[in-house]
């Protein structure tokens, strides 16, 4: 006999994830751009997603909508998504390229 799968404490209640992002670290930005990725991931119908951000100074938030918050002061995030990085400014040399297997 199979049961039907059962989410948190209920049959309909949903598990509730907490997706913390930002903080201090250098990978900052990469952090936002990969919650954001994970909460567009997430199954509506079985997890509620409670989104945590941190600012660079170590600020929690946990308003409505902390991602709009940390985004909107984000260099590197435009209104329609992250903007591409000026290669030309880049200081990177290239040394060698990689050989076709």
């Amino acid at each position: 006999m199979t049961q039907e799968p059962r989410y948190g404490d209920g049959a309909n209640r949903k598990v509730r994830v907490a997706v913390v992002f930002g903080g201090q670290s250098g990978e900052h930005d990469v952090s936002l751009r990969s919650a954001q990725t994970v909460l567009a991931a997430l199954d509506d119908d079985r997890f509620e997603a409670v989104p945590i951000g941190v600012t660079r100074d170590g600020k929690w938030l946990t308003s409505s909508d902390p991602m709009a918050q940390l985004t909107a002061t984000s260099p590197l995030f435009a209104l329609d998504g992250p903007a591409e990085p000026d290669v030309e400014t880049l200081e990177v040399s290239v040394t060698s390229r990689a050989q076709s297997l």
